[in-house]
């Protein structure tokens, strides 16, 4: 699974270079951002990469173990009161051991294992991180859409309106209507308004969930946006999510490492010869 992920990281990093200055302005140019630089992502793969070295911990039971030990003594000898004389001795010792193990009830064999899984099951949830970052920076990114045409419609509706008002005090300057009427359009024109403030804040927390998921601000944002093709059936779609889903293949991997782990744990019963 690293060469794929190595080369998407290469792929993506060599499109960086369109998209680093710019803000993103299609939907695929705020993926490849979010890719790169969201938070959660990257420490998602600082964890991975944590996970990737116990493999080499499980293996270091096959590795000799050194043990090196030395001391040094000053040793003053009084003899006061005897007709001999006082001396001083230096003892010193040095010594070194080597331990290396032969056969460890296949506890080494089975920790290597579980490693190993760990870090495929670890692999599989950092592509279903993936998939919720991909997903949400999809959701904010039609979510600007949506609010930036609903402000649109709200601003259209106020200007519509206050020329409504407008031309209702021109008809009761000359008497064609009543005051109530134009008490009417200035209601209607209140609340056009009302609705443009909230449309305008709705739109200022869909830009700053743009902002938390992908990392810059959206600029102006393609409206054309490409579904992929979906399966021909429900059942295809759960058929290929049982096999390839990132949750699925983590969860089978976490098994197979828990039965390692129950190996290894009984090996610890066994003998060890080194």
């Amino acid at each position: 699974m690293r060469k794929p992920i190595l080369t998407t990281a290469i792929f993506l990093s060599g499109l960086l270079g369109s998209v680093h200055s710019v803000q993103a302005e299609d939907l695929n140019s705020a993926l490849i951002t979010a890719y790169l630089n969201n938070p959660t992502l990257q420490a998602a793969r600082a964890s991975q990469r944590a996970t990737d070295e116990t493999v080499n911990q499980a293996k270091s039971g096959w590795r000799p173990t050194v043990v090196g030990t030395g001391s040094w003594a000053n040793q003053n000898n009084d003899r006061s009161g005897s007709f001999l004389s006082a001396s001083t001795t230096k003892p010193k010792s040095l010594g070194i051991s080597i331990e290396q193990p032969i056969f460890r009830s296949f506890q080494t064999v089975n920790g290597t294992k579980e490693a190993r899984k760990n870090v495929e099951a670890g692999r599989a949830q950092l592509v279903n991180i993936e998939q919720q970052v991909f997903m949400a920076a999809v959701s904010s990114y039609s979510d600007v859409i949506r609010d930036e045409e609903v402000l649109q419609v709200t601003t259209n509706n106020v200007i519509a309106l206050q020329r409504q008002l407008q031309a209702s005090e021109d008809r009761f300057e000359v008497g064609e209507i009543t005051r109530t009427d134009v008490a009417q359009s200035k209601a209607r024109l209140s609340r056009a308004q009302s609705e443009k403030i909230g449309a305008e804040a709705i739109l200022t927390s869909s830009r700053a969930a743009y902002r938390r998921v992908v990392g810059n601000e959206p600029g102006t944002l393609e409206r054309e946006i490409i579904i992929p093709a979906l399966p021909a059936s429900e059942e295809a779609a759960l058929s290929m999510a049982a096999e390839n889903h990132p949750a699925v293949v983590g969860a089978l991997a976490s098994e197979s490492a828990a039965d390692y782990n129950v190996k290894k744990q009984y090996g610890g019963l066994g003998p060890s010869v080194t």
